[in-house]
């Protein structure tokens, strides 16, 4: 079985080395690799909140503040991947967050049964590590074995 094909996220644990509680920061998404060495990922809150501007033309004309809480409920970006070992790393080349635009994200990677795990550590200046660990399940994904 590879990574390849299109993915939806069943589950996504952020925890932290000082013991505080788990939480899930998304609860919702796709993963999408595809055979040409591209790859896309969204992840979004399945319930967000309401916005005061409707269809795709308009959101721009949102409150400044609606923008900001669209930003933290949904996640994407989008480019090229490479798998290394037991490693993918995401070549970043479109992201709603410019500041990971030309960046590589490493992702560890294991397959079991049917499901996708990534997972990776995030150490902070204050000492504090956050881990991040994401399952996905098949969603049209072409399983090779």
């Amino acid at each position: 079985m590879s990574v390849l094909g299109h993915w939806r996220l069943d589950q996504f644990t952020l925890s932290f080395s000082d013991r505080r509680p788990s939480r899930s920061p998304f609860d919702d998404g796709f993963l999408f690799y595809g055979s040409n060495g591209t790859m896309q990922a969204c992840l979004s809150k399945k319930i967000r909140s309401a916005f005061s501007q409707k269809g795709l033309e308009r959101g721009h004309n949102g409150h400044e503040a609606e923008k900001s809480q669209c930003f933290d409920e949904y996640l994407s970006y989008a480019g090229r991947y490479q798998i290394q070992q037991n490693q993918v790393i995401h070549h970043v080349e479109l992201s709603l967050n410019p500041t990971i635009i030309g960046t590589k994200l490493k992702r560890f990677y294991r397959l079991e049964g049917k499901q996708l795990i990534l997972f990776y550590d995030d150490p902070q200046p204050s000492g504090l590590c956050c881990h991040y660990e994401l399952i996905w399940s098949p969603a049209h994904a072409v399983l090779v074995s």
